[in-house]
């Protein structure tokens, strides 16, 4: 019965010192649970654009951002060129109107979500 205790004790120490380690390691150390950008290009080519543009709220700028599917999507529709010309008219002089149309024909909110 002695000998039934001490296996039992250090079955369940190594595994509550595995557990901490792996916690440790996959929360602290890693990644794993922040996509990295290699992934996000690999499956998601088109926001290498978006991911090497220098965007900053100034006030000299308006950025939008469309998400969307295929509804959005610059093959589809001109969104983006409709919204520039709807938005002008209410941008101050001196005052640049970026869009950055991420759109995609077939992605769901999840894609949304990781782009």
């Amino acid at each position: 019965m002695r000998n039934f205790k001490i296996v039992a004790f250090l079955w369940i120490t190594c595994f509550l010192i595995l557990e901490a380690f792996l916690r440790i390691y996959l929360v602290g150390l890693s990644d794993f649970f922040l996509p990295k950008k290699g992934l996000i290009r690999k499956f998601y080519p088109w926001t290498a654009i978006l991911l090497e543009t220098d965007i900053k709220k100034e006030p000299s700028n308006y950025n939008v951002l469309i998400l969307g599917g295929s509804v959005v999507s610059p093959g589809c529709t001109a969104l983006d060129q409709r919204l520039d010309t709807l938005l002008s008219p209410y941008v101050p002089q001196g005052t640049k109107l970026r869009l950055f149309n991420q759109a995609v024909p077939a992605h769901t909110s999840l894609d949304n979500l990781i782009k």
